[in-house]
């Protein structure tokens, strides 16, 4: 599972061997998020609304969180959207 979009998570992905396959769960806060662009023939890619986390989560293995930016406190900014 993959929560939102990090251009460092979905960079990870697109360097795993082909020879492995895998589903990823695309964690997207609308779903005119453009994560799902991520097409490769070794992964399934779904993408799920923020409310439906608590109920895929028995089939997941592992979750990639990325961050965009890390501030001085700690804290993960994870998605900056110029308008």
């Amino acid at each position: 599972m993959v929560h939102s979009y990090s251009r460092v998570v979905l960079e990870t992905l697109k360097n795993v061997p082909d020879n492995i396959y895998f589903t990823v769960y695309i964690v997207v806060s609308s779903l005119q998020d453009d994560s799902y662009k991520l097409k490769r023939p070794n992964m399934d890619i779904i993408c799920i609304p923020d409310a439906e986390v608590g109920t895929r989560m028995e089939v997941v293995d592992l979750v990639l969180v990325g961050a965009e930016a890390v501030v001085k406190n700690g804290g993960i900014i994870n998605r900056v959207r110029f308008i």
